[in-house]
């Protein structure tokens, strides 16, 4: 986030690096007055044609691209990265101050990561869009790179996104700051581009301990690892894991198996289960974060055979 710089009125006549170490770019058009913000936003596929967001600054319109019908088997089915929708919102730049163009750009971020979490893919910002008063030339690492996920179930929900996310994004950055959701959720994205078992599951245990760190906190004192779940289970009303997740942490850990000396005898099938309970208990623990409630999750998304990764240390 560091040195990023809205463009100033120079800026809009000629091509301008104004990123620093973030490396984006932006390009404008001489006397152009900006009046609008607007990003072409990756991989997102959900039912709605359109869906809005409020923000500090207004609301967020998010729209199907023209190509989304086209993107939508690649995307969906192939792995690859497209521009499925669009969000705008009207920002005059020059009316603004360097750190709200810079919290215009972090609610983007925010969006795309819940909406990341609720689709089971890497939902961010490639470029501005065409009609953008302003141009990026260039995105750089401001903002999470495109990745294509395929093999992973959204949340099912039973409310539309305009609904579900009618509190804004300036309530939940202050959710996802105090909970250290965007460490986390990063962590989640991750562990979906995994190419093993023992890859999704060594994120999760990543995410767990995340999930303690933040009880230790709010409790004024040290938790073991279980006890991190624990705590969060009775502050947020969710059903407790049992302690095959740490057994199972332990030996991939200590011993790079999934069942070795603190879980004996597990098969794959059994291992992937013990994950899939876990990667379940960590979307209920973030939709409680989000208050969003039985709105979303009714049904858990994650099972062993759903999990569907080969796993180099219990393959059989």
């Amino acid at each position: 986030m560091q040195n990023l710089q809205k463009p100033v009125s120079s800026d809009l006549e000629h091509c301008a690096v104004a990123g620093g170490a973030t490396g984006l770019q932006f390009c404008g058009w001489p006397n152009t007055l900006p009046r609008m913000l607007g990003f072409s936003i990756v991989n997102l596929i959900v039912p709605e044609r359109e869906f809005e967001v409020p923000s500090a600054f207004g609301t967020w319109l998010f729209q199907r691209s023209p190509i989304y019908d086209q993107a939508f088997p690649e995307v969906e089915e192939r792995g690859a990265c497209a521009n499925t929708f669009e969000a705008r919102i009207e920002f005059d730049l020059r009316a603004r101050t360097n750190e709200e163009f810079i919290a215009a750009c972090d609610e983007i971020i925010v969006a795309g990561l819940i909406l990341s979490w609720l689709t089971a893919k890497c939902i961010t910002v490639r470029q501005t869009v065409p009609d953008c008063d302003v141009q990026f030339a260039a995105v750089g690492d401001h903002f999470l790179p495109a990745r294509g996920i395929v093999g992973f179930s959204p949340l099912e929900r039973t409310v539309d996104l305009t609904r579900l996310l009618q509190p804004g994004l300036p309530h939940f950055q202050n959710i996802i700051q105090a909970r250290r959701l965007k460490l986390m959720l990063c962590h989640w994205l991750s562990g979906l581009t995994c190419f093993t078992l023992e890859d999704l599951f060594i994120n999760t245990c990543v995410e767990m301990d995340v999930v303690k760190q933040c009880e230790i906190v709010v409790a004024g004192r040290t938790l073991t690892y279980y006890n991190g779940m624990v705590e969060a289970s009775r502050r947020f009303n969710l059903v407790r894991l049992n302690q095959d997740y740490q057994e199972m942490r332990n030996d991939l850990l200590h011993y790079g198996v999934l069942s070795g000396t603190n879980l004996p005898g597990k098969t794959k099938a059994q291992c992937a289960e013990i994950v899939a309970d876990t990667l379940n208990w960590i979307d209920r623990y973030v939709g409680a974060v989000l208050g969003f409630g039985p709105t979303v999750g009714a049904n858990p998304r994650w099972s062993g055979p759903r999990v569907g990764l080969p796993s180099f240390s219990n393959p059989a």
